[in-house]
């Protein structure tokens, strides 16, 4: 199973990964990061640079998923292929029709969290504003592709795991197994 834990900017999803990595779950990290730092590009980029970078970031995550497939153990993914088709239609005020060439399995179950107090560091290039937009962007693009977000409350970090590993105990007894 695919667990996304979803989010716009300087939401927790980062830190909740990191939580449930050190309680032993199986996890995905964000493929976002990793192709910004790879790029060099600043914060000053063009729209258009934008656009190429976002289309990067889905390639990435979907070759991180791939090994997935097909497996019996349960991963959280720090977002999923479908945040990407948020971040792109936010930056390109329009739907990206960018498919893979193949499908991924269906995520299992999306947890989406609030926007926290905003934190710039050397990735992020929103602001806290355009955060919570984005925020309500990804949820918008879960529910197109027909997902049911489940929404985490803001509380303590190991509060929103404990809340998230019940809501799965709920939804499917044998999770663990």
């Amino acid at each position: 199973m695919k667990i996304v834990i979803s989010g716009g900017p300087c939401s927790g999803k980062s830190s909740i990964i990191n939580a449930l990595k050190d309680r032993g779950h199986n996890i995905l990290t964000e493929s976002a990061r990793e192709v910004i730092k790879e790029s060099g590009l600043n914060h000053n980029m063009t729209i258009d640079e934008s656009i190429m970078l976002q289309t990067k970031i889905l390639e990435r995550q979907v070759i991180k998923e791939l090994p997935l497939e097909g497996l019996k153990e349960t991963y959280f993914l720090d977002s999923g292929c479908i945040d990407c088709y948020g971040f792109y239609r936010h930056l390109a005020k329009k739907t990206l029709k960018y498919k893979p060439g193949y499908d991924l399995e269906r995520y299992a179950l999306i947890f989406t969290l609030d926007s926290l107090p905003f934190i710039k560091d050397d990735v992020r290039r929103e602001d806290g504003d355009e955060a919570v937009r984005l925020n309500k962007i990804i949820i918008e693009e879960y529910k197109k592709n027909e997902y049911e977000p489940l929404h985490v409350p803001v509380m303590d970090i190991e509060d929103r795991i404990d809340y998230i590993l019940s809501v799965m105990d709920e939804k499917f007894a044998n999770w663990k197994k």
